[in-house]
């Protein structure tokens, strides 16, 4: 196992220690720590301390989230579909971290409502980040079938569910499709439980009860994403 392998599964346990690391690792270098130091604090955000440093993070994160889709719009379809798979899926991936992390902070009651910084600019760069990592999956078989996908098409359906938009249970489908195809418990229980709490926005509260119990029970997840699906089933989002 390598210590990538670790930290990651350290994490999925609820492990503290793993924010302290990414915040190093940050320190020391910022361009390449920035966004696993992000992922470390949205998992704990619960947490207030990792919950304000996350908000904290965003005067880098939109910045960071501008590059990124100057980059990855610059693509035609031909290029898109001849880049390495690893780059694709790691593109894909930077993809769900920036959409789902703006789309979270945009919301937070200390964010300011005008400016570089607003909500507002926050929400439209998670949305472009979205659509992008959306397109990115659609040109690849594995990542059409997997959890970033999933998780995408969710981050697209609250974003569409905010702006007062339509198709947003079209892209709640979408996940709701494909989460009984996924083999990691960990990323399956996080889908499960996400679906139940967009469910429970919608006023579908019979479903988002099912998708908030079956959250619960994903054989192989561990304790920490239970109490996370346990906190989800009460309309708590950790």
């Amino acid at each position: 196992m390598t210590d990538a392998d670790s930290y990651r599964r350290r994490m999925w346990r609820g492990d503290p220690l793993t924010v302290a690391e990414a915040r190093r690792a940050y320190r020391l270098d910022p361009a390449k720590g920035l966004i696993p130091y992000a992922r470390a604090l949205y998992s704990f955000r619960h947490k207030p301390k990792c919950a304000k440093g996350l908000v904290e993070l965003r005067s880098e994160l939109a910045p960071y989230a501008e590059r990124y889709l100057a980059h990855v719009s610059a693509m035609r379809g031909a290029q898109r579909l001849r880049m390495p798979d690893g780059e694709r899926h790691a593109l894909a991936d930077t993809a769900d971290v920036l959409s789902t992390h703006l789309e979270w902070i945009s919301r937070q009651p200390t964010v300011p409502r005008a400016g570089p910084l607003s909500g507002t600019r926050l929400l439209a760069l998670a949305e472009g980040a979205c659509e992008e990592g959306i397109r990115l999956c659609l040109v690849d078989s594995e990542l059409a079938r997997g959890h970033t996908y999933c998780l995408l098409r969710l981050t697209e359906a609250m974003i569409r569910m905010r702006q007062k938009r339509p198709l947003v249970d079209e892209a709640l489908a979408s996940a709701m499709w494909g989460a009984d195809g996924l083999s990691d418990p960990n990323q399956k229980a996080r889908v499960c439980r996400k679906v139940g709490l967009i469910l429970r926005k919608r006023g579908r509260s019979g479903e988002s009860l099912w998708w908030g119990i079956k959250a619960c029970l994903i054989p192989g997840s561990t304790r920490a994403v239970r109490l996370k699906s346990l906190a989800a089933l009460c309309g708590i989002e950790r």
